[in-house]
């Protein structure tokens, strides 16, 4: 276990250029965040922090300008969100990011940021929590998408999908976003609040050239599409085949495919729509070829508003 603020005053090792830290503890008067590890190092390009719910927790703040690359994760789902997160790191190119989402996100400053994964968690007190008397809503993080609003590659687990949907204001503008991930392997989230959000996401990148739906976070079960429009997780699929037909998507990529008639008329809703698509990798745990060919015909019935779509059938071993 490393303890930060124990290392002896004179220990500085100029040339250190990546390090990973695992169990990490941050001591109780750490008030800047990673500056015990960046005085040690002052060359430190690279940084993963694996924090355990077994010690303390880092305060939130990083500040550094010769950081490229930093991997961020906590294992403890059940603490208090942190008052405060921000990050002064105008020199970072790569952010893989998982926590509690924090009361607040200020002081961003990620000008060279090219590639942010997110993984935020919110309690159920934030997801409920309702404006103070100054109109300041905690756990708002509007702010933190803003921030990173500039990447080419942005990849959204079901977690960070559902903090952006109960507490995002609204979806900024990514005019340099080329590649999207949403979902994960695990099979979690909230099919509603994925489709719900998929309209603003493809608006608001209008030069997408790559979507990957990872997993069941797209999967409508049957006889929940005609959920009441009274619900709060209501959606339009007219909304959605709209932001498909505006869209300049060239790569579909969809992992954890079954098959099922719900999927298939979700592909019919993007093969039919999407103009200029190029290629569509549908990853089906297949038990045969036969059941793989299977596949491969469905999908290959579907009508296409592209002429030159290419349809590919790859086996999912994970």
């Amino acid at each position: 276990m490393i303890r930060l603020g124990q290392f002896p005053k004179d220990a500085v090792s100029p040339t250190l250029n990546s390090l990973v830290l695992d169990l990490v503890e941050f001591r109780d008067d750490d008030k800047v965040g990673f500056r015990q590890i960046l005085l040690v190092f002052p060359s430190l390009q690279s940084l993963r922090v694996h924090e355990s719910n077994k010690w303390k927790f880092w305060n939130g703040s990083a500040s550094t300008r010769t950081l490229k690359s930093l991997v961020y994760r906590s294992d403890d789902d059940s603490s208090a969100p942190k008052p405060c997160v921000s990050f002064d790191t105008p020199s970072l190119v790569y952010l893989d990011y998982s926590d509690m989402v924090a009361d607040k996100y200020e002081d961003l400053k990620f000008d060279s940021l090219v590639e942010a994964r997110l993984d935020l968690h919110l309690t159920a007190y934030q997801i409920m929590r309702k404006p103070n008397n100054i109109g300041f809503v905690s756990g708002d993080i509007t702010t933190l998408f803003k921030g990173i609003r500039n990447v080419k590659i942005l990849c959204l687990s079901p977690d960070a999908l559902e903090a952006l949907y109960y507490r995002g204001d609204r979806i900024p503008l990514f005019n340099n976003l080329i590649s999207l991930s949403l979902g994960s392997d695990k099979p979690h989230g909230s099919p509603f609040i994925f489709w719900k959000l998929l309209p603003s996401l493809l608006n608001n990148s209008l030069n997408l050239e790559t979507l990957i739906i990872k997993g069941l976070v797209h999967y409508v079960a049957e006889g929940w599409e005609g959920l009441s429009p009274m619900s709060r997780l209501c959606f339009s699929w007219d909304a959605v085949s709209d932001s498909l037909s505006s869209s300049a998507m060239k790569v579909l990529e969809m992992t954890g495919y079954k098959g099922t008639s719900q999927e298939l008329n979700q592909m019919k809703r993007f093969l039919g729509n999407l103009s200029r698509l190029e290629v569509v990798r549908v990853y089906h745990k297949a038990v045969d070829d036969r059941e793989r060919s299977s596949v491969m015909k469905d999908l290959l019935l579907l009508p296409k508003a592209s002429s030159k779509c290419e349809i590919q059938v790859m086996k999912e071993t994970a």
